[in-house]
């Protein structure tokens, strides 16, 4: 809306998304989760999904989905082994918020409301992330200013509600992993004006930086 900050936006898009989950079924509201979610993590290298089990994590998520949510297993080995590799992915440059994806994801696809929001809160971040890893900018580095990381985060909230509004327009088909397939997350992004004052001491993943 006009006049509104980047974060005031942030603020309203994510609501309106989360308040339009909260109306699905849970079982398609699980589906759902784990799409948008994962749509995020597979911009990341295959490099960062293997080695701090993302991927792992992802394919317990889908087949935790299109079973019955309700009543999976949570995945304790994997989840305390993505606990175990915080600090690791921390010193590659990696934000520990990317692996808290998969934490708050496993626990929203069970039913947990809190855990469902944290998930897809977590893949806005970690979209706004991966455009400013692709810029060879770390994570970590003062120079990039909050404006523009919550700015980065938008066209994925965007990506996450015309998703809602195509499981409203199949919720009696059978659930599948290829359901939001047609729905496009657009990976451009403004390039940030300020790189080139970026701290050459602290830099992105090696894994993750570019093609621009």
């Amino acid at each position: 809306m006009e006049g509104e900050s980047a974060f005031e936006a942030l603020a309203r898009v994510s609501r309106s998304v989360h308040d339009a989950a909260s109306a699905l079924p849970p079982n398609l509201r699980a589906v759902w989760a784990v799409a948008v979610t994962g749509r995020v993590l597979q911009l990341y290298s295959p490099y960062f999904l293997e080695k701090y089990r993302l991927q792992e994590l992802l394919d317990w998520a889908w087949y935790a989905a299109l079973s019955n949510p309700g009543e999976a297993r949570e995945p304790e080995e994997i989840l305390g082994g993505i606990a175990g590799l915080k600090d690791e992915a921390e010193l590659e440059g990696y934000a520990a918020e990317v692996l808290s994806i998969g934490t708050h994801l496993a626990g929203g696809i069970r039913g947990e409301k809190k855990d469902l929001e944290a998930a897809i809160e977590y893949a806005g971040f970690a979209f706004a992330l991966r455009q400013i890893y692709r810029q060879g900018i770390s994570a970590f580095d003062p120079v990039v200013p909050s404006e523009y990381v919550d700015r980065l985060q938008i066209p994925f909230f965007d990506f996450a509600s015309r998703c809602l509004e195509l499981a409203k327009s199949v919720a009696d088909r059978p659930l599948s992993r290829d359901m939001f397939d047609s729905v496009a997350l657009d990976p451009g992004f403004p390039p940030f004006a300020g790189a080139a004052g970026r701290n050459p001491e602290i830099g992105p993943p090696d894994h993750e930086i570019g093609p621009l």
